[in-house]
């Protein structure tokens, strides 16, 4: 009874914990997403794919060019481009919890101790492409495990335009599939 009691306890604090945590951080919004969504508004309102609303000076200051497209979408139907996001930001947060349980297993005490972590509804709900980036990357990572080679290559195409910075992954992908040496079936 007396562990009971102390499991119910826990579970209403960290299920508290989580819900203050998504109150006081969903909020948040890191101001670089602005400069991101910038481009979907300019490309909407101007025709010019620019951080300025002009041809002449040709500025590229993204870093997420998923977002950047994903901007598109908000300004063409004139939806508030932080709300959108908020929007998607919990969409792709409940497709990586229930990818988590589908592949792992794993219980939604655990789930929700996760999502109480101010950092991963900071990360999740800034704007910016972070949480889609690590979840990008464990879908890459467990493809590689599990020897799934489409979902492999598919990850890291997204992995590449989340950040282009993965172009490394994208060079290296292959050499890892040409000295990967197949496993012996046991039939």
């Amino acid at each position: 009874i007396f562990s009971k009691k102390i499991k119910t306890v826990f579970s209403i604090s960290v299920f508290l914990f989580f819900s203050a945590s998504l109150y006081i951080f969903s909020r948040f919004t890191v101001d670089d997403a602005f400069i991101t969504w910038r481009y979907g508004k300019n490309l909407i309102d101007f025709g010019v794919w620019n951080y300025n609303p002009s041809s002449i000076d040709m500025t590229q200051a993204y870093t997420n060019p998923i977002y950047a497209i994903l901007s598109i979408i908000p300004n063409y139907f004139g939806w508030d481009v932080v709300f959108y996001f908020k929007i998607f930001s919990s969409i792709l947060l409940i497709a990586f919890l229930i990818w988590g349980f589908k592949k792992f297993r794993c219980s939604w005490s655990m789930a929700v101790i996760f999502l109480a972590l101010p950092a991963t509804i900071v990360h999740a709900y800034s704007g910016l492409e972070t949480f889609l980036f690590v979840y990008l990357m464990a879908v890459f990572m467990v493809a590689l495990y599990e020897e799934k080679k489409w979902l492999a290559i598919a990850s890291t195409l997204f992995l590449f335009i989340t950040r282009p910075e993965t172009w490394l992954l994208s060079i290296l992908l292959p050499f890892y599939y040409l000295i990967d040496e197949p496993k012996a079936s046991s039939d």
